[in-house]
């Protein structure tokens, strides 16, 4: 192309943004896309491109797939962004590269979502801009990097790079899209306290569980109303109407957590005191969302104001369109609907791989799966309400142990993993801290020192995804084809197991008990509202944590009654499997007791736990007995109270090889623990009170050190091989301590050799005495010993323990993920 040529273009691509921005200025002032203005505007660049090469080419390919893109023609506008990245690449124009990646996460992000191709377009863009991106370019990264975790649902991540978005903005239109950005995070975080309260500092050090969450709805208000501020200096009116409208939605979510919290004050707890399963209102009523709302006809009219029937794509229309069906009496149609909804968020999940299993993509909207569930129970289609709920449990801890499984890492492929996973540990427990002080108001200049450090660890995050064979890794996990467990398949592992599962969910008005056995099964809800829940739960197992506490015994017949007493023909085989959700998750089943005999649970039915209904399936079809061989690693100082290593080398049919921790390394632990078929692990553990679950940590030499070189955190432990492993033992204090997740995700030190395949995982949920635990070894380790499964092995170590020291602290701390 001539000079001449050449600058024509350029002109001409001048005009081309022109005439994009005067349409967004249309939009922006009057909420009207003239599509006459982006059908001409399509047509010219097309023009222009036919007649172009080079970065003109390029550019003028850019201009056709924004005006693509505006009028939500994605898989076309993602092929022209394609094109002008490869021109530009040819070029070396990393400028207009950078641009059209930035497009295709854009498309990817918007159309029908495809999280794990947004997020690589992103990367691409990233590498593009190389180490010294402009701050335009570092605005645009920021920005959009909020959008995308955003819609993944991780929220936390999702605001540091808004709030770095709006730190780096220059222009006041930047600044506009910044503030409303940060706004609709804070939000989400505050719709969040539709179905799980929001926690920071605060909350925890005033006992107020609604106080982050009306803290996050006064912040994210904030944000839009400066916003709707920038707006109206730009003259940008629709979009100042906009962020008007925002700021007054959020403040009414506000005034619902309000009125929320004064209804938790106003329940009587003593009213959910019922000691006779016929004293429980169980019922098999299912109902969720519009569909129990009297005027239904003005509902169906808001569904059709606000959705749009040929939005193939998204769930959430599909589930409010299904409500519309059902209303109007047409529940084939309705069941269509919420069925397509269901594969919707299947799919959007499936499209994401994430090296923590963290449960992303739903945890932004998991009141969509509940209801949804709810809703197909209240039809009658059970299976497909099964798939529902699991979808949200199994997407993570299930399907990363799956793909490991399947992928069949090396030693130096887990080290790698392992890398990963703390490194993206760290920059959680970071994000956690400054998700804190941005709901508590700390403007963004002041958390810059945080914010650099976030960046930093996320630079380390892309360095260790930037070497090829943790990237060959990542391709081989993620080309990995995960199937949930059905309910057929859980009914089946059930009945050959002879033994019944218990499925709970949590809703603020009941729980849904699932209960799944060799004599048949049943679904119903339990009349007991979140807030009583969570207050019974939190009574009972702070009284178990210390002997010196008064043993809540209320709480603990409260519970049984409950949860456990209008199931109680389906425990007469005396072995019960344990998914719990939610508040159920810090829950020992093992203390509640039967008002009727006075016993605890544990003394008449084996009590064991699964993560989720797939590996409960997993686990009832293994034949886990004692391992032959035992690799024990042990600190000499706890050892020399509780003398458990000593004891296990007595113990016939079992041989053990022994390490002392004290002159030990990290490294030296993990190659010591080897393929071996059982492990068990005498040290102190701490859980990661203040950071992320998965830095919770094994100390591996002396108590009195603290330095990092001295601890084993969760997320190292993967370095291990625990495919082989039969039994895995953490006898150490809160092994068994996690934190669970909206979509039930369970971080810990337990979560590592369960997601790296170990048949049983035996923890401790508290801190132990170092006497009656060691005790309470011997005796489980002498029962499998003699042949018992380790569920059977557990129970009879502790109706051993409990003869001589009835209250639960002493003997109900550990917890067994297996059978």
């Amino acid at each position: 192309m001539s000079n001449h040529a050449q600058e024509t273009g350029f002109a001409e691509i001048d005009r081309l943004r022109a005439s994009r921005e005067q349409i967004l200025q249309i939009f922006r002032s009057t909420g009207e896309l003239p599509g006459d203005r982006a059908a001409r505007l399509e047509q010219e660049a097309l023009a222009t491109i036919a007649q172009s090469s080079g970065a003109v080419r390029a550019l003028a390919l850019l201009e056709r797939g924004t005006a693509l893109r505006l009028t939500q023609r994605f898989d076309a506008a993602v092929e022209q962004f394609q094109q002008a990245a490869q021109i530009a690449g040819e070029q070396e124009r990393a400028d207009i590269a950078f641009d059209a990646w930035i497009g295709i996460a854009r498309a990817r992000a918007y159309g029908q979502p495809d999280h794990g191709e947004a997020l690589a377009a992103l990367q691409r863009a990233i590498a593009v801009a190389g180490d010294t991106p402009t701050r335009e370019q570092q605005y645009e990264i920021a920005d959009y990097s909020a959008q995308l975790a955003s819609a993944r649902g991780e929220l936390k991540g999702a605001l540091i790079d808004a709030l770095d978005a709006l730190r780096l903005a220059g222009a006041p239109d930047q600044r506009f899209y910044a503030q409303l950005g940060v706004g609709d995070v804070l939000q989400r975080l505050a719709q969040g306290c539709d179905y799980r309260k929001l926690q920071d500092a605060r909350s925890l050090e005033e006992n107020n569980p609604w106080g982050a969450c009306g803290r996050a709805v006064d912040a994210a208000a904030g944000y839009y109303e400066h916003a709707r501020q920038t707006a109206r200096a730009l003259g940008w009116d629709h979009l100042a109407r906009e962020a008007a409208g925002f700021a007054s939605r959020v403040r009414l979510r506000g005034q619902m957590i309000e009125a929320k919290a004064r209804l938790d004050a106003l329940i009587d707890p003593a009213v959910f005191d019922a000691r006779a399963a016929d004293d429980v209102l169980v019922s098999d009523q299912f109902e969720a969302g519009a569909s129990t709302l009297k005027d239904q006809q003005l509902v169906a009219m808001l569904i059709d104001a606000v959705t749009d029937a040929d939005d193939e794509d998204d769930p959430r229309t599909q589930f409010l369109l299904g409500a519309r069906e059902d209303m109007r009496g047409d529940q084939a149609a309705a069941l269509r609907r919420y069925e397509r909804a269901a594969a919707l968020l299947a799919r959007e999940r499936a499209s994401f791989f994430d090296p923590r299993g963290r449960g992303t993509v739903v945890e932004n909207r998991p009141e969509l799966v509940r209801d949804l569930g709810l809703r197909l129970l209240s039809l009658g289609r059970h299976a497909a309400a099964f798939d529902t709920f699991e979808s949200m449990r199994a997407s993570g801890l299930s399907s990363l142990r799956a793909a490991l499984r399947a992928s069949t890492p090396d030693a130096a492929d887990r080290v790698r993993f392992a890398a990963l996973v703390g490194a993206e540990a760290s920059v959680s427990a970071r994000r956690r801290r400054a998700v804190d002080q941005a709901v508590a108001g700390t403007e963004p200049d002041e958390m810059a020192p945080l914010l650099a450090e976030i960046r930093a660890g996320e630079a380390e995050v892309r360095a260790l995804l930037a070497d090829e064979a943790t990237r060959a890794l990542i391709t081989r996990l993620d080309a990995h084809a995960f199937r949930a467990a059905a309910l057929d398949d859980l009914t089946r592992a059930a009945k050959s197991a002879d033994t019944a599962v218990a499925l709970y969910w949590v809703t603020p008005a009941n729980v849904v008990v699932w209960l799944i056995s060799p004599t048949g099964s049943e679904v119903k809800t339990v009349f007991l509202p979140e807030p009583v829940l969570t207050a019974k739960v939190q009574a009972l197992v702070s009284s178990v944590q210390a002997a010196s506490r008064d043993f809540a015994r209320t709480a603990a017949e409260t519970l049984y009654t409950y949860l456990l007493a209008p199931f109680a023909a389906h425990l007469k085989e005396g072995r019960l499997l344990v998914v719990p959700q939610g508040v159920l998750v810090n829950l020992p089943f093992e203390v509640l007791v039967d008002p009727a005999s006075g016993k605890h649970l544990i003394e008449t039915v084996e009590v064991s736990y699964a993560p989720s209904a797939t590996l409960a399936a997993e686990i009832l079809r293994g034949l886990d007995g004692a391992p032959a061989a035992l690799a024990a690693v042990y600190d000499p100082r706890i050892e020399a109270l509780t003398q458990e290593i000593a004891g296990l080398g007595r113990l016939p049919g079992i041989d053990v090889d022994k390490l002392a921790s004290a002159g030990a390394t990290g490294q030296q632990i993990i190659d010591f623990l080897g393929s071996a078929p059982g492990v068990h692990m005498l040290l102190h553990g701490v859980f990661a009170e203040g950071g992320d679950p998965l830095q919770s940590y094994l100390r591996i030499k002396n108590l009195l050190l603290k330095g990092e070189a001295d601890r084993l955190t969760a997320a190292e432990l993967l370095a291990a091989d625990w495919q082989a492993t039969k039994l895995a033992v953490l006898s150490s204090c809160e092994g068994g301590r996690v934190r669970a997740r909206v979509s039930n995700e369970i971080h810990g030190l337990s979560w590592a050799p369960l997601v790296g395949g170990a048949h049983n995982v035996l923890v401790s949920r508290w801190r132990v005495n170092a006497v009656s635990n060691g005790a309470w070894m011997q005796r489980f380790y002498q029962a499998l010993a003699a042949g018992e499964r380790p569920a059977t092995a557990a129970a009879r170590a502790m109706r051993a323990a409990l003869k001589g020291q009835p209250h639960p602290y002493h003997w109900a701390a550990p917890q067994l993920f297996g059978w």
